[in-house]
């Protein structure tokens, strides 16, 4: 385990090596292009500082950083800054559609569909929850009326059991005959149980087998809330990157004892 967990570590570690280092090679590659930067004189006091923005370099000495993502946004709901990526993405997770609310509250259509979509799967669970809920307590009250049992205080292989035979005695002498002997239930009156007919037998199942299936749309319906929320994210995580700068920065200043010069290069992401 450790042996593995160390593999996939280094392996992230060189990933983000190699992307660093394709993203220094583009930088340099570039700024080689239209700017010599290794040409200019530097001092002590001075700062030369270039901005990439595709393959357009500009230099400036002695002038301060601009933060990253300043592209004048305005907006109340972040207090006139641009919007986090991370908190659309978190809003989007906790309630779909908040996170485009959150990144431009003028314009968040499609949050409004991500919204509509969460209302309506919530709405469909509790829906859907509730019929099931209802069915199931019909299928009790026939039980206890033509069977003379009560199933609720059982499990649901005694559920299947009443369903399968008119009676405990019939259940009981078919599981012996086919040595199924872990599948006998004592002959008592918790347990006994006689149909009327059979007809009321398989009204039984019939309403058994409606809430089994209400039950199994449930955890569609539960996936479907996920996937909702995660495409809710990616979509407010993206239209916040919109308004965030993603040009990368070269800050280049005097290396150690005035000798060449040090480059950072800022990438946002």
């Amino acid at each position: 385990m450790t042996f593995r967990f160390s593999a996939i570590a280094s392996a992230g570690v060189c990933i983000w090596l190699m992307v660093l280092s394709g993203a220094v090679a583009y930088a340099a590659e570039t700024a080689g292009e239209t700017s010599s930067l290794s040409g200019q004189e530097t001092t002590p006091s001075g700062l030369k500082t270039a901005t990439l923005s595709g393959d357009h370099v500009t230099a400036a000495a002695g002038e301060a950083d601009t933060r990253p993502g300043d592209s004048g946004w305005n907006n109340d709901n972040t207090g006139g800054e641009p919007p986090s990526q991370w908190g659309a993405l978190l809003r989007s997770f906790i309630m779909p559609g908040w996170g485009h609310y959150y990144v431009d509250s003028d314009n968040w259509r499609r949050g409004q569909y991500h919204l509509g979509a969460e209302v309506a799967l919530i709405a469909a669970y509790f829906g859907i929850s509730r019929h099931a809920n209802v069915i199931e307590n019909n299928m009790y009250t026939h039980a206890r009326a033509y069977s003379g049992v009560d199933i609720q205080k059982h499990g649901r292989a005694f559920e299947l059991a009443v369903g399968s035979h008119l009676s405990l005695s019939a259940h009981n002498d078919f599981q012996e005959r086919t040595r199924n002997l872990d599948r006998l239930f004592p002959d008592d009156p918790d347990y006994r149980w006689e149909w009327e007919s059979d007809e009321k037998r398989q009204e039984y199942r019939d309403l058994r087998s409606r809430r089994d299936d209400l039950d199994q749309q449930l955890p569609t319906l539960g996936a479907i809330m996920v996937v909702n929320r995660v495409l809710s994210g990616i979509s407010a995580f993206n239209r916040a990157r919109d308004y965030v700068n993603t040009d990368a920065s070269v800050y280049v200043a005097p290396g150690p004892e005035r000798r060449g010069f040090r480059a950072t290069l800022a990438i946002p992401f």
